[in-house]
């Protein structure tokens, strides 16, 4: 990996970038401005770890229970298991997932662990513009068991609360490469909590997936239409998200939506975030819900998140393929696509 390309911050007011920080022995990048700090790990698989709104010194990122270890006394306690080092590694956040999503699997001979290669993979990082107005940050990546090369572009503008980014994903290799590809934002406390409300435009499908003993849910398995689906104690509003006593978990998968855009609405912190993304990439949106509800390995019963995923299709690489939900290129050939995540006051 290329060395980060330093630079002194000398803007005190407006839009700025600090690339000189370490966090806990990782190298960490700061965006930001009047109304939003963004803290983004490019030696971390380029995760976002906070995304705060000043005026209310709230961040809205979820800490998972482990947190962001520290890079010098960090140990992989999953040795060569299946699913690959995903969970060992962590803290919450907001990852970048390619070219595989959800459990392990295989493509093309390769075994591909759990949530893709770049979530786990150190980026290149470049400091393109930063003049008070604006700052942008260029971010790159090379996977190592499949041929792609996948490029973003990080934005702030004046004093805008807004994180605009800016993608494109390459095939280097010599023959058609298919993939999945997504973002993994989870959200969390203060922000989170059973006042909070989900705005999703129009009625897309809705599949649930079935609890396993360790995952208590609340709903019926099947299929549906957002917002109402079927519980197992009559109708079940998705758009209402539990509390923590409520020790529920659950996962779905939302088809055929009609916008890329999604809002958490907490009118008690009287704030609203909101996705935008490309839905001719990102044309499934992942819902993970753990509400105190989730037993065992990884969460013991002491987690409480949500997280609203776009990606390019269902878990995993394998079975994306499979259904034709894969996106794919050519040889040589790019895939460019852009999202925005915005923080509005209700």
């Amino acid at each position: 990996m290329a060395p980060l390309q330093f630079k002194p911050m000398n803007t005190k007011i407006g839009c700025r970038v600090e690339t000189e920080l370490i966090f806990r022995g990782w190298r960490m990048v700061v965006l930001e401005n009047k109304n939003l700090r963004v803290s983004i790990l490019p030696e971390k698989g380029s995760d976002i770890i906070e995304f705060r709104y000043k005026p209310l010194d709230l961040d809205i990122m979820w800490e998972s229970p482990l947190g962001l270890r520290s890079k010098e006394w960090f140990v992989a306690t999953n040795g060569g298991g299946a699913q690959g080092n995903f969970l060992d590694y962590y803290e919450g956040g907001w990852q970048e997932i390619l070219p595989n999503a959800g459990p392990a699997s295989e493509y093309k001979g390769a075994s591909i662990g759990q949530h893709g290669e770049v979530s786990l993979s150190p980026w290149n990082c470049q400091v393109l513009e930063d003049n008070g107005q604006r700052v942008s940050v260029k971010m790159s990546v090379e996977t190592h068991r499949t041929p792609f090369r996948l490029e973003k572009i990080l934005t702030l503008e004046k004093d805008a609360p807004t994180l605009f980014l800016e993608e494109a994903v390459t095939n280097l290799s010599a023959e058609k490469m298919e993939f999945l590809w997504g973002h993994h934002p989870a959200f969390g406390a203060p922000f989170l909590s059973g006042s909070c409300r989900l705005e999703i435009p129009g009625n897309p499908d809705v599949e649930i997936l079935a609890g396993d003993g360790a995952s208590h849910t609340n709903i019926l398995p099947g299929k549906g239409k957002w917002p109402i689906v079927s519980g197992k104690k009559g109708p079940v509003d998705l758009r209402e998200v539990p509390s923590f006593k409520n020790k529920v978990s659950n996962m779905f998968f939302l088809t055929n939506l009609p916008e890329g855009r999604y809002q958490i609405k907490n009118p008690e912190k009287k704030l609203s975030f909101r996705m935008e993304w490309d839905l001719k990439v990102f044309s499934h949106l992942w819902y993970w819900q753990v509400a105190g509800g989730s037993f065992n390995y990884p969460w013991w019963g002491r987690t409480y998140n949500i997280a609203l995923e776009p990606f390019s299709g269902p878990p995993t690489i394998a079975r994306a393929v499979k259904e034709g939900n894969a996106l794919s290129l050519k040889a040589g050939k790019s895939l460019k696509t852009s999202l925005a995540a915005s923080f509005l006051t209700l």
